[in-house]
């Protein structure tokens, strides 16, 4: 049976163990094995074969692992590392488990970020942080993130270089994929971004407010377009985020910080 082989399967590989390592290799095996839990798994898989006596037992041990895994991961990223191979793994699963037809709509999206908090509550701040990120990493503009470009937009956000983050950032301002940034671009990209932001604090953008804006943000587009041609290239936005911090460019870059728990 199936059970017999994976006792059988056990018992060969503890021999192989015990009598064919060195005792330096063996030892090492133990510490691996001891660290990451391994012998408490196998007892708890044999157990629950034992006791429940599947008749697909492959399906079973992939149901059931897979169970164990979505337990762990209600605790929340596994790591404060971020950039880690397992706290990324971790957010690729919650994309599977929030995604609807393979994509991730906005409130989505910004629930799979928040689970970096774990438990705590994620500061106003840092979620319009996540909504900044929503916005670059949904590089077709159609308000949903498909796997590709959440894919892509992790491995930015958490083990790119500052002027990969930089330069993946002018492309999430470049709506039409063009190389550059129209004013017509810049102004909706900002537009959203401040649409968010008077939600979070539960109100609408208003028209003289968001005019108020938009002849701020004019005037800073005309002065960020250094050869006057009407649109920004990758090398003024690079200039830009570089020598301003106060440059409205540098709120769409400096939102690839990776979100961080609040202390």
């Amino acid at each position: 049976s199936f059970f017999r082989s994976f006792l059988q399967c056990l018992v060969s590989i503890d021999s192989t163990i015990s009598h064919s390592m060195a005792k330096e290799t063996a030892s090492a095996s133990a510490e691996y094995f001891e660290a990451h839990k391994i012998h408490q798994l196998l007892e708890k898989i044999v157990g629950n074969l034992v006791k429940d006596k599947p008749s697909d037992p492959l399906q079973y041990l992939s149901d059931f692992l897979l169970k164990l895994q979505r337990e762990e991961d209600q605790g929340g990223c596994p790591s404060l590392d971020f950039g880690s191979g397992d706290a990324i793994n971790f957010l690729k699963r919650q994309f599977a488990t929030e995604a609807k037809e393979n994509v991730l709509s906005r409130d989505a999206f910004v629930r799979v970020l928040k689970t970096c908090f774990g438990d705590q509550e994620c500061p106003q701040e840092q979620q319009l942080q996540l909504q900044t990120i929503f916005s670059v990493f949904d590089r077709d503009h159609n308000e949903s993130v498909d796997l590709e470009e959440f894919t892509a937009g992790i491995r930015i956000l958490f083990r790119g270089t500052e002027q990969e983050q930089i330069d993946f950032a002018f492309d999430g301002l470049d709506y039409n994929h063009d190389g550059t940034v129209s004013v017509d671009e810049f102004l909706r990209f900002f537009k959203n971004y401040f649409t968010a932001k008077s939600a979070l604090n539960g109100a609408k953008l208003q028209r003289t407010r968001w005019s108020a804006i938009e002849d701020h943000l004019r005037r800073v587009f005309r002065a960020t377009d250094t050869n006057s041609n009407g649109s920004i290239d990758l090398q003024e936005f690079r200039a830009a985020v570089q020598r301003d911090p106060d440059h409205p460019f540098t709120i769409v870059w400096q939102s690839f910080k990776p979100p961080m728990p609040a202390k």
